[in-house]
């Protein structure tokens, strides 16, 4: 599998940079997913570890709703991508493109739809909007409103679609709220990864947004997982001495990275950090590569 869509901050780039970090060295019955996002890392987690149950969690419910209908009915999800990339097609100025495009995402703002066109809408949108920004703006009712970026082809990945269909409905629990309703879903034995809003993102994913007291309160509760002897992975922005503080006792791994900056003619140069509180495997994701 991969991504379903561009999203930025996934952690595909880092793929491998992580490898020798991310993979505890002995079993686990349950990863937990707790700020899914485009679920990179939830992949390379269901390839590595084909028995493993996930549990998907997000607190933008446009998100969770897409991924709840495509494990629902995954055959009438890809159908109807498909109608809508027959539409795109049909239009053969970009202009035209962008102005369906448009239709679309007020259609979507408006919530016009039953809940599988508008996952289905969303998804198309979030195949070919601009640089995988998941943007909402003071008109959009604090539902995504994103501009279109490059136009591709085939919008609707099928084999992808089907693959995802197939995992989530047969492998995950489906949750859509605050990181803390996913401790009633834990296994015996669980691996919580947390990817959250970095500290120092401007970008909005939901109207609530995400603040400093909420990332001390997911540390407290990643320091409280690993005291319980769950596995736990978290990744952030790298800047100063908040997650020694906060997250005492856990191995913490830097990174530097380049974001992309504007349309990707330049970069901005970053610190990551990946904290962990296991002893990693021996390999990582070199059969992978």
């Amino acid at each position: 599998m991969k991504p379903l869509f561009k999203w930025t901050g996934g952690k595909n780039r880092m793929s491998e940079q992580y490898a020798p970090f991310f993979f505890p060295q002995d079993s686990f019955d349950t990863f937990v997913d707790s700020f899914c996002g485009a679920g990179s890392i939830s992949i390379w987690i269901a390839e590595r570890y084909p028995n493993c149950n996930f549990v998907f969690n997000d607190f933008n419910s446009e998100l969770i709703s897409l991924y709840k209908q495509l494990a629902l009915d995954g055959e009438e999800f890809t159908r109807r991508a498909i109608v809508i990339q027959n539409k795109f097609r049909s239009y053969p100025d970009l202009k035209d493109k962008k102005k369906y495009y448009d239709e679309l995402r007020f259609r979507h703002i408006d919530s016009k739809d039953d809940p599988m066109d508008e996952a289905v809408q969303l998804y198309c949108m979030m195949r070919i909007n601009f640089n995988g920004f998941w943007k909402i703006y003071g008109y959009s009712k604090g539902r995504y409103a994103s501009h279109m970026g490059v136009m591709r082809e085939n919008i609707a990945s099928i084999p992808d679609l089907k693959k995802w269909s197939n995992f989530l409905s047969s492998r995950c629990t489906i949750l859509n709220g605050d990181f803390e309703g996913i401790v009633p879903h834990l296994g015996k034995k669980s691996y919580v990864y947390f990817d959250p809003p970095y500290r120092d993102c401007t970008n909005i994913y939901t109207d609530e947004g995400f603040n400093e007291q909420d990332q001390i309160r997911l540390c407290a509760l990643a320091q409280s997982l690993s005291e319980d002897g769950h596995y736990v992975g978290y990744s952030n922005s790298a800047d100063d001495e908040f997650y020694a503080k906060h997250l005492k006792g856990f191995q913490h791994h830097y990174f530097n990275v380049n974001y992309t900056a504007g349309r990707g003619t330049s970069y901005n140069a970053a610190s990551e950090i990946l904290a962990t509180n296991f002893k990693q495997g021996a390999t990582g994701l070199e059969e992978f590569f």
